[in-house]
């Protein structure tokens, strides 16, 4: 690598997993489950969502680690 090459290095800010939240369809498909079988595991309390997220107010949002930890545990029941 040159010098040049050296200079235009980012550095990218990263977010913790369990403080990345995403909406019910990203997380649907972020575990390649269907979008209502992830409404359902809500609406069960299977999975915490938030409605109040700060910059999307309205949009129900869950945390990626919970969203993975719930389809690791469906998945062991479906078998």
């Amino acid at each position: 690598m040159s010098r040049g090459d050296a200079e235009r290095v980012h550095t990218v800010p990263v977010i913790p997993l369990n403080r990345y939240w995403m909406n019910l369809r990203v997380a649907a498909e972020h575990v390649d489950v269907e979008f209502p079988d992830v409404i359902a595991a809500v609406a069960r309390h299977e999975m915490h969502a938030v409605d109040d997220t700060e910059g999307r107010p309205g949009v129900w949002m869950v945390r990626m680690l919970e969203v993975e930890a719930w389809a690791e545990k469906r998945a062991q029941l479906v078998g």
